[in-house]
């Protein structure tokens, strides 16, 4: 028997906590640490083109996406990020610049151009300013 109020635990994936309020599900360390290594593998075949690679992460991400999706959006969001850094440090090697192509995922490219899937929705304040501006 676990009690919450003092420790925390991992169950399905999810690190369950609680600080005082309601239970807490987050995205467990070791979870974490599966979905970077399943990110690392298509980021790492230069042989690919940059379709095939989106293909193989989308597939992934779309899977795991639907699991996590009661984990909150700042884990989720950190993940959009790990993504990023992923197809940048890709890019950089196929093209032999000896460094990340940040240019080449900054901003939006990534989602519209080659339409990669976002792990994370867009926090509530986003949703209200897309609303607002449209």
């Amino acid at each position: 028997m676990v009690n919450t109020w003092q420790e925390s635990f991992d169950f399905l994936g999810y690190r369950v906590a609680r600080d005082g309020g309601p239970v807490k599900l987050n995205i467990s360390l070791r979870s974490r640490r599966r979905i970077h290594a399943h990110l690392r593998k298509p980021t790492r075949l230069l042989f690919l083109d940059v379709d095939e690679v989106v293909d193989r992460l989308n597939r992934y991400i779309r899977g795991a996406r639907a699991y996590f999706r009661l984990a909150p959006w700042w884990s989720l969001r950190h993940l959009d990020s790990v993504t990023a850094m992923r197809m940048a440090r890709w890019w950089g090697k196929k093209l032999s610049l000896g460094h990340p192509a940040w240019s080449r995922v900054s901003g939006q490219k990534l989602h519209i151009e080659h339409k990669l899937l976002r792990w994370a929705p867009k926090p509530p304040w986003d949703r209200q300013l897309a609303c607002a501006r449209e």
